[in-house]
């Protein structure tokens, strides 16, 4: 339907944005989704919505607005959503040891690949997390892919 093909491409544009660090427009064009075309009724479905919601927050908190990612997801209950919308909440909101919880239910044949850890922006500052390196080998029983290049505690690294 034309409904879900708009969400989509608004989905890959904004979050192509995001991967490029242009935080600032991304979060223009997410506002404008949340706000606007959810009043309007005009998404498709509600994880639409809520991707939109966690992009919008990570848009904000990547430009230092911690206050309105914070803002943005509490307009939200996140306790009855999918695994990969609990996991962007606790990883948005700096919760990393709840985070390291669902990505552990989440496993390795869940909602989210182990590329995405990698390459999603979401995760950027979970990825500096010694405990999350720790999580990921116990999930996946591999190291850092070796083609990343990652952060690790403040220390770069070409994983082996």
């Amino acid at each position: 339907n034309d409904l879900q093909a708009a969400d989509d491409n608004l989905m890959h544009i904004t979050f192509q944005m995001l991967l490029e660090d242009r935080n600032e427009i991304a979060a223009k064009l997410l506002d404008f989704a949340v706000n606007t075309l959810k009043k309007a009724k005009r998404l498709s479905c509600e994880d639409v919505e809520r991707g939109f919601v966690i992009n919008l927050a990570q848009a904000n908190k990547w430009l230092g607005l911690d206050s309105a990612c914070r803002e943005v997801l509490a307009k939200y209950d996140w306790s009855a959503v999918a695994l990969k919308f609990r996991l962007a909440h606790a990883v948005l909101s700096d919760r990393f040891e709840d985070a390291l919880k669902v990505m552990t239910h989440i496993g390795r044949r869940g909602e989210i690949q182990r590329s995405d850890y990698w390459e999603w922006p979401l995760f950027k500052e979970f990825r500096k997390q010694p405990e999350f390196l720790e999580t990921y080998k116990e999930i996946f029983g591999d190291k850092v892919p070796s083609h990343l290049r990652v952060e690790l505690g403040g220390v770069s690294a070409i994983a082996t």
